[in-house]
């Protein structure tokens, strides 16, 4: 038997908890934990502590706990700028944070078992492009670096630590195709995948040793997520990035025209990025999609819009359904523990 909580954020004040029981097949309320405005992001540091955004004009990150099954607010510190929309903590104790709204981000140190949220780092400031706006989106880190998708300026930007003085700098940057708005990546040893919201295209490349310069990605692939046979007036902004130890997922999300009464897709590709298949989810606009269970033999995806929220078990390539809260409230980020 497995039961998994899932705590779901949104551009409301409050994040909503669901119990997953694999024996019943049961996807089930709990209840709301009131916060500060717009949670639209989470990210698990352990089954202990969660950080948050509050996508505000005054952002904010906050440290949350989870113990004994209920969840409560500890700390909060300011982000800097105005509508953060991604974090994640770091492995030498910091929590990156980007302000989509205003084009730079910070990281922020941690004490207390990463409970507690202490001082800011200096501003960093992503360079935008001509006549355009500079949207930073995720942060991952790999090696020594942090990398940074930036829907506005097509780039992701590679910011490093100077350790004599703890200053945070871009040094360097991968330029993507103008106009395809990476939003999301994932990194396999030196391989970097990334998905991209305006074009919906996924990426593969090797990423080249570290440097000030600028490189133009030389992409090994690249390949749209869409399914080709959705409604011909439907529009769709590529969202979420997930990945297992042999496949990628690929999430799908309906921004206007006609939705696909199947619902949006979950795109399933192998880490070559041939499409295995494509998974309807009933689902609108999927914003929320992570893993859970050990292994993450589970899969969860949340409706923005519509639909509320689905459980599926990773069977090889396949995604089979195991749960569904039709009524669940529309959440663009979830947590499982």
């Amino acid at each position: 038997m497995v039961k998994l909580n899932i705590l779901a954020g949104g551009y409301t004040s409050y994040i909503v908890s669901y119990l997953f029981d694999s024996d019943s097949g049961a996807l089930s309320y709990l209840g709301e934990t009131p916060t500060e405005p717009n949670p639209s992001w989470l990210f698990k540091h352990d089954d202990r502590v969660i950080y948050g955004v509050n996508e505000i004009d005054n952002g904010t990150l906050t440290s949350y706990a989870f113990l004994d099954g209920r969840l409560s607010i500890v700390d909060s510190i300011s982000s800097g700028g105005v509508g953060p929309a991604y974090c994640s903590p770091l492995s030498d104790g910091n929590v990156a944070i980007m302000n989509y709204g205003s084009g730079d981000g910070l990281f922020v140190s941690t004490a207390l078992y990463g409970y507690e949220l202490t001082t800011t780092s200096n501003l960093v400031t992503f360079q935008a492009p001509i006549n355009g706006t500079s949207f930073p989106h995720m942060t991952l880190q790999y090696d020594e670096e942090v990398l940074v998708t930036d829907l506005g300026a097509d780039k992701i930007w590679r910011v490093g630590q100077d350790t004599s003085n703890g200053t945070w700098t871009v040094h360097g940057a991968l330029a993507h195709d103008t106009g395809s708005g990476p939003r999301h990546m994932i990194v396999s040893n030196d391989t970097l995948y990334v998905i991209h919201e305006i074009t919906n295209t996924l990426t593969k490349e090797i990423i080249p040793p570290t440097s000030n310069l600028t490189y133009t990605s030389k992409l090994l692939a690249n390949v749209t997520i869409v399914p080709s046979d959705v409604p011909y007036n439907s529009t769709y902004a590529a969202a979420e990035l997930l990945l297992s130890s042999r496949y990628l997922y690929a999430s799908n999300r309906n921004i206007g025209g006609t939705p696909d009464p199947r619902g949006d897709s979950i795109a399933v590709f192998d880490l070559d990025l041939n499409l295995v298949r494509q998974v309807f989810t009933g689902l609108v606009n999927i914003r929320g999609m992570t893993f859970g269970g050990e292994n993450d033999a589970y899969l969860v995806a949340l409706g923005a819009v519509s639909g509320g929220m689905v459980v599926y078990e990773r069977c090889g390539d396949n995604l089979v359904e195991v749960a569904r809260n039709s009524s669940a409230v529309a959440r663009t980020t979830a947590v499982v523990i």
